[in-house]
């Protein structure tokens, strides 16, 4: 089959317009192909860094871990020294309460068998005081009601004191002399 001119014009402008096309896309893939060897090379830079801060995150992680279980133990020790310094503290008023007549007398008593509950109240005083009482009477002296002593009130028929800065030279004289003669 033979061509004519103007088919075999047409084709050789199709094959031109296909190699233009190929050789655009080769110039791509050429294109391509470097910024893939580019992201690569990139790629390779930043793996150590990656692994350094995997690295950096791991070691961070692991001491944040360590101070954190720090931070719990001192808090628990120090929880557990306030709860016995309080236990300490109440266990002296009871003391006192109950007549002991000094504090380093606790020392004595056996207190192994005086629980704290979770209220803060205390089991087994009594039994311990008591058998301190019988076996150690010396330490203790009477039971205290309260633990404030105050001056009693003054009765309704008793004077009111008198100031001697107010009295008159002859009621000073007067009040010194009742004074003097009610000491003798």
């Amino acid at each position: 089959m033979a061509l004519d001119d103007a088919q075999e014009e047409a084709l050789r402008e199709e094959l031109k317009k296909v190699r233009d096309e190929a050789a655009k896309g080769r110039l791509k893939r050429h294109e391509l192909e470097g910024e893939n060897s580019k992201l690569a090379a990139e790629i390779d830079q930043l793996k150590p860094l990656t692994a350094e801060l995997e690295r950096v995150k791991t070691e961070s992680k692991t001491a944040l871990e360590a101070k954190d279980a720090e931070i719990a133990t001192k808090l628990a020790e120090s929880t557990t020294a306030a709860k016995e310094q309080v236990k300490a503290a109440r266990l002296e008023a009871l003391a006192l309460r109950e007549g002991l007549v000094d504090l380093d007398g606790l020392k004595l008593l056996d207190l192994s068998k005086i629980t704290q509950k979770d209220d803060g109240t205390f089991e087994g005083v009594d039994e311990v005081f008591k058998a301190a009482r019988e076996a150690k009477p010396y330490l203790f002296g009477e039971k205290v009601t309260t633990t404030t002593t105050t001056k009693p009130a003054p009765k309704p028929g008793d004077p009111a004191p008198i100031d001697a800065r107010k009295l008159t030279p002859e009621e000073y004289q007067k009040e010194k002399a009742a004074i003097l003669s009610a000491t003798k």
